[in-house]
């Protein structure tokens, strides 16, 4: 759940008040609504990642892996694991230090999946993605 700061919550309920005040809406209110959406354009951001749904998608297209690559380090901040998805090495987080990633496709237990960025609902290297990968019978 994101709580809004008391001037982005002033903002919103003003661009609300403009779209359904009774009476016309004038080229004065047209002005102040877009004054107050470019001041405003930083709560267009998804929750918890700091860029847009557009921006996401392209980052998202751009590495092209399947889905289930994305985790957060301890302090939330998303990383990728490339190959098969599954941890082979523990780095540091660029963005605060803390330990990422993980050994023998074990993630470690301070890490996530972060399912917010491709729409995956687990780890591509995970039991749910690997139910059907049983041995063969000999």
């Amino acid at each position: 759940t994101r709580t809004l700061k008391k001037e982005d919550q002033e903002g919103l309920d003003s661009m609300q008040y403009l779209t359904k005040k009774p009476g016309p809406f004038t080229e004065q209110d047209k002005q102040k609504f877009d004054t107050l959406v470019k001041k405003f354009q930083h709560l267009n951001n998804l929750p918890g990642l700091g860029i847009t749904e557009r921006e996401r998608l392209a980052i998202v297209g751009a590495l092209s892996l399947t889905q289930g690559h994305w985790y957060v380090c301890p302090k939330g901040h998303p990383y990728v694991i490339t190959e098969c998805g599954g941890a082979s090495q523990v780095s540091k987080c660029p963005e605060c230090g803390e330990e990422i990633g993980g050994q023998n496709h074990q993630l470690l237990s301070t890490n996530r999946h972060f399912g917010l960025m491709d729409g995956s609902q687990h780890s591509a290297w995970s039991n749910e993605a690997n139910v059907n990968m049983r041995a063969p019978f000999l």
